[in-house]
């Protein structure tokens, strides 16, 4: 019985200490809340203070040391989920959790975002680039300060990779990624169904909201009826409405924003509520935080939240305006159908012959193998993965692999001081394409759309596969004026990931997936 006792204790003894070193493990890994920290490259003293629910609050001298403290704190409270976003858009998951995130990484990988944010960071305005070498500096500071590395890492036996410029811009693509998921299937799906459907029962199926409508400028889409000729064979034949489906029938999470102007308010002012929804993630999306500071003789105060991994604050306030959003589901990619030659390695553009450009990503894995995956990419956009007809394939010319596709214009609202600058801050702002609301401290209100709008050339089709081969891009550059609505005479606003607005309007920003209007109908009638 002796020996037991004493083979009892001993394995209680290792047991309290392999639990007093986790704990201490965790317990290093967390942010310290007292203290004086030396940070390097601040111009001034800057404080971080947190309040009972751990909202963040910033003061710094000046915009730079603004966004170095915010990249101090997310690093240390977020810096995996941070590590996640970059991973996800660059494709570079498996090197940290191994070889079953191989084929996530190779769907990533065939947009090449990291290629494209190192090159873009290096040509950034002055302004933009040292913002985001302000916040790398303050997330390395901060992940160095830390008493352990997060505890992930030790799950995972990995150890935190530091955080470079382009990796904010990859944080950005990652988003793309969220919020304009199709990546041109839904051109590819319609396309299909053009070809093998009668034009009428195309029209009919392919109808949406008749019914459920609630576009801010009134506008309506009338009912196409059911056609009186016979039940197509290809769909008398089918056994299922769809052979491959593997998700529920809608992409969209359902975001809501609505804005009232002072006119409308029993206060006098004008209100705005924002409801930004995202898939369920532990942490979640967003990080709350304010920040303060000054620039030439004046002093700036936000209040929002803000997405680990960037410097800019995402929705929220200045004092003067107020902004939020919801995703736009308009379309912003369209497919390109090249024409290949015999041997599949040049493309037909204009009359000639041009060389589909190839590109060897090598993908890790956390024992040092690498993994080659060819990219091929046209003048056009990268070659998309899957199947094409024969002597052909098919490209994806999206917003996102364009520069003005990725920038911080939305710094711009920052300084905003009304509507009408928030609005036009939003034109040319390199962000997924987004319904954006604003309400400001003269009572006012407006919608438009925040992120960078192509131009396509007139009588585009831009529901189905394109064919480029005469060498003409069907896009002509990115507009400079976006559709907008401002002071409505209702003084309300609404949005949620529905059709916004009509005629030339809608013929702007296409049909990306619209959802039913039934949310939007019912906040409406609701404000009203």
């Amino acid at each position: 019985m002796r020996w037991l006792k004493r083979l009892f204790l001993t394995l209680l003894t290792l047991a309290l200490l392999l639990g007093l070193t986790a704990w201490w493990a965790l317990r290093a890994s967390l942010a310290p809340l007292d203290g004086a920290v030396a940070v390097p490259g601040l111009s001034a003293p800057a404080t971080l203070e947190r309040d009972e629910r751990g909202y963040v609050s910033i003061t710094a001298a000046n915009r730079l040391d603004a966004a170095r403290a915010t990249g101090y704190a997310h690093a240390q409270e977020r810096f995996f989920q941070m590590d996640l976003l970059r991973r996800n858009a660059a494709g570079e998951l498996a090197e940290l959790v191994g070889a079953q995130a191989v084929d996530l990484d190779k769907s990533r990988r065939w947009h090449r975002f990291r290629a494209r944010s190192i090159a873009w960071v290096a040509t950034m305005p002055a302004a933009e680039r040292d913002l985001v070498q302000s916040y790398a500096a303050g997330v390395n500071a901060g992940l160095a300060a830390l008493g352990g590395r997060p505890p992930e890492y030790w799950l995972l036996r990995q150890s935190p990779r530091p955080w470079q410029e382009a990796d904010s811009l990859l944080v950005l693509f990652s988003m793309y990624l969220d919020l304009q998921g199709a990546q041109g299937r839904d051109d590819l799906a319609t396309g299909w169904a053009k070809t093998q459907l009668p034009p009428e029962w195309f029209s009919f199926l392919t109808q949406h909201s008749a019914d459920w409508q609630a576009a801010l400028d009134d506008s309506r889409v009338e009912p196409v009826p059911m056609p009186s000729s016979p039940w197509p064979a290809l769909l008398r034949d089918s056994k299922t409405a769809c052979a491959d489906c593997d998700g529920p029938d809608a992409r969209d999470i359902g975001s809501n924003n609505f804005a009232v102007a002072a006119s409308r308010s029993t206060q006098g002012r004008a209100i705005l509520a924002d409801d930004m929804h995202l898939g369920l993630r532990v942490p979640g999306t967003w990080f709350k935080a304010r920040l303060q500071w000054q620039a030439e003789g004046r002093r700036f105060d936000m209040a929002g939240v803000t997405l680990p991994g960037a410097p800019i604050l995402v929705a929220g306030s200045n004092g003067f305006v107020a902004w939020g959003f919801t995703n736009t589901t308009a379309d912003w990619a369209d497919v390109i159908r090249l024409k290949l030659n015999a041997a599949g390695t040049h493309y037909f553009s204009g009359g000639v012959e041009k060389p589909l450009v190839k590109h060897i990503e090598k993908i890790a894995l956390p024992g040092g193998e690498t993994i080659d995956f060819e990219v091929r990419e046209s003048e056009w956009g990268p070659v998309m993965p899957g199947r094409a007809p024969a002597g052909e394939a098919f490209v994806l010319r999206w917003v996102a692999h364009d520069r003005e596709g990725a920038n911080l214009g939305q710094l711009g609202l920052e300084t905003a001081g009304n509507v009408d600058e928030a609005v036009r801050a939003a034109v040319g702002a390199g962000t997924p394409a987004q319904n954006l609301l604003l309400a400001d401290s003269g009572g006012r209100i407006a919608w438009t759309v925040l992120g960078a709008m192509p131009r396509r050339a007139p009588g585009t089709d831009a529901d189905a596969p394109q064919d480029w081969s005469d060498g003409v891009s069907r896009w002509q550059g990115y507009r400079h004026e976006h559709p907008a609505v401002v002071d409505p005479a209702d003084g309300r606003l609404w949005t949620a990931n529905a059709r916004t607005v009509g005629g030339q309007a809608l013929q702007i920003m296409g049909h990306g997936g619209y959802d039913l209007g039934a949310r939007g109908q019912q906040i409406r009638d609701g404000l009203r």
